[in-house]
């Protein structure tokens, strides 16, 4: 553009210099309006009513913007990877109400019963990204949604080893959208200095404190179904009637937001330009793909997160079961677990903080975090398997390195 300074008054007005406008059509290809490849802001751009890019922008008009986008789109993410996590770890209290007992699980068999599900997660991961790509965002999130839902009352209906084993293993291809939706919707709506916080947000555990209420709850039925069989059928109803507000309520981009206007819709433009990144473009560029993977940082992390999945999955697996065999009832089991998606959740808004204020500091909080889950794993490994409380103490604090990935 010629001039990309903006004049601000002492209300906070961001009054754009006259040519400003002018070079904002001038620099969009000619046909953004019709061209395929070009991101979908250019297009809304190019087709935009002239009065409203003309229109000052104020701090207050900002504000505003931004606290409808947190109370609606972040509401929607964060509900949604709680039910996807929900139904991802609830095997951990289902074995102790009885699902290992009436699908004849011996040995191993419960060990592959938690680890099929990412055996699916890992091999839909990347036909999952192509999809992601070409698909509108929205509606592939909340149909994902549907089926992962359905699935988890399917498994309700298991009486063996092989019928929970195909359960699980979908359930792992449909969930594996879940983080690469939120991570890409999240750039969309937020300035790069807002993610922080709102990641963690949608990354936290209220997961186990959600699960943990409604085992508590369902442990004390007595209907003709097991527990852990009501328990699925009713956590799969709730995510099935949460994929509708989906489909109805999570736009596939900010520019196809029904419930906000055109003027809303430009402001978010304003808000994220500076990340860079655009808003959705469908066309895969295949030299982004190369220049990250020839990106050391892209691997640093891929091996950061697995080495933090390995023992996160595996505890999470078996959580309600270590926590059976301290001595604890299954009821107390479960209620045990809300402590876990408590200390977790805070420490992740606390270590969000420091994150989105200080430059460069990712990295070495990550680090300095993960000092206390290598201290509880110590402790889970030396202290005696008498001192239940002293056990029961680092197994809750461990699981923040979930939190904190």
């Amino acid at each position: 553009m010629a001039s990309e300074e903006k004049n601000i008054s002492d209300d906070g007005v961001v009054a754009r210099n006259s040519v400003e406008v002018s070079d904002i059509k001038r620099d969009l290809p000619e046909d953004a309006g019709n061209r395929k490849g070009v991101d979908v802001a250019a297009t809304f751009l190019a087709d935009l009513d002239p009065a409203i890019l003309v229109e000052p922008i104020s701090a207050k008009e900002f504000r505003k913007v931004l606290w409808k986008i947190d109370l609606t789109i972040l509401p929607l993410l964060w509900i949604t990877t709680i039910v996807g996590a929900v139904d991802k770890v609830i095997i951990s209290n289902a074995a102790i109400y009885g699902l290992r007992t009436d699908d004849h699980l011996v040995g191993n068999d419960f060990n592959w019963v938690g680890s099929i599900f990412y055996f699916g997660y890992l091999g839909f991961e990347y036909p999952a990204a192509i999809l992601i790509q070409r698909l509108p965002v929205g509606k592939f999130f909340a149909v994902t949604v549907f089926m992962w839902a359905a699935l988890m009352m399917c498994t309700a209906a298991t009486d063996n080893y092989g019928g929970i084993l195909a359960v699980r293993f979908l359930m792992g291809m449909f969930e594996a959208v879940i983080f690469p939706v939120a991570t890409i919707i999240t750039v969309m709506w937020w300035r790069t200095e807002e993610h922080p916080f709102r990641i963690a947000c949608w990354f936290s555990q209220f997961s186990s404190i959600f699960s943990g209420i409604v085992s508590y709850g369902i442990g004390h039925t007595h209907t003709a179904l097991h527990p852990w069989r009501l328990l699925f059928l009713v956590l799969g109803a709730f995510s099935l009637l949460w994929a509708i507000v989906l489909w109805f309520f999570l736009p596939d981009n900010p520019l196809k937001c029904w419930y906000m206007s055109d003027r809303e819709k430009y402001v978010v433009l304003e808000r994220v330009k500076d990340n860079n990144t655009g808003v959705e473009d469908k066309k895969i560029k295949w030299y982004q793909v190369r220049e990250c993977l020839m990106d050391p940082k892209t691997w640093l992390l891929a091996v950061f997160a697995v080495s933090q999945n390995i023992p996160n999955g595996g505890l999470i697996t078996f959580a309600a079961i270590i926590v059976s065999g301290l001595g604890y009832s299954p009821l107390i089991t479960t209620l045990l677990g809300i402590p876990t998606g408590v200390v977790a959740t805070v420490w992740s808004w606390i270590m969000a903080y420091p994150c989105s204020k200080f430059k460069n500091s990712r990295c070495f909080i990550m680090a300095t975090a993960n000092l206390v889950t290598l201290v509880c794993a110590i402790l889970m490994w030396k202290l005696p398997s008498s001192n239940k409380h002293g056990l029961l103490a680092p197994t809750t604090s461990s699981t923040r390195t979930g939190a904190l990935m």
